[in-house]
């Protein structure tokens, strides 16, 4: 089944979460990022999501193949090694991921909705995303604030 992401959903849900995953996921290995740079990334892969998720019928492809061109955008655009795109993105990636596993429910739930109402409605995925944006807002927040990495990648150079 060909999944398509209407536009305001790639404008905001997709584009966003792209923005929150890397952000974080640099922050965590204390690799810093331009805010434009960062934008950039986002709103390319976000327009690569689009057509993956519009012509990948085979389920959990597109979410490989997103993850993919994520870290590449990164590697070539920030100019960091391959390792450090792919560390970064997967484990922003998972965080996410949880947070989405343990959020959406609630908000369905809260909402009243069925998933598969959910998985029909551009308003409902954006309005789940939301919960999933704050937290990884907030993470971002304090890692920044108490300069807080899991390990410091920028002691060594560049690959």
């Amino acid at each position: 089944m060909l999944f398509e992401i209407p536009i305001v959903v790639l404008l905001l849900q997709s584009i966003p979460e792209a923005f929150f995953i890397i952000m974080v996921g640099l922050k965590l290995f204390h690799i810093d990022i331009k805010g434009k740079e960062a934008i950039l990334v986002s709103v390319i892969y976000g327009v690569a999501s689009y057509f993956i998720r519009k012509y990948i019928a085979i389920y959990g492809i597109h979410t490989i193949l997103s993850i993919i061109v994520l870290i590449v955008l990164l590697k070539y655009i920030k100019k960091i090694s391959l390792f450090y795109a792919m560390i970064s993105i997967l484990l922003s990636f998972l965080l996410t991921g949880i947070f989405q596993s343990i959020t959406v429910p609630f908000v369905l739930d809260f909402l009243g909705v069925s998933l598969e109402q959910f998985s029909k409605d551009p308003k409902l995925m954006i309005i789940a995303a939301i919960p999933t944006f704050v937290l990884m807002t907030i993470i971002y927040f304090i890692l920044n604030k108490t300069n807080f990495y899991l390990y410091d990648l920028r002691v060594f150079k560049k690959e």
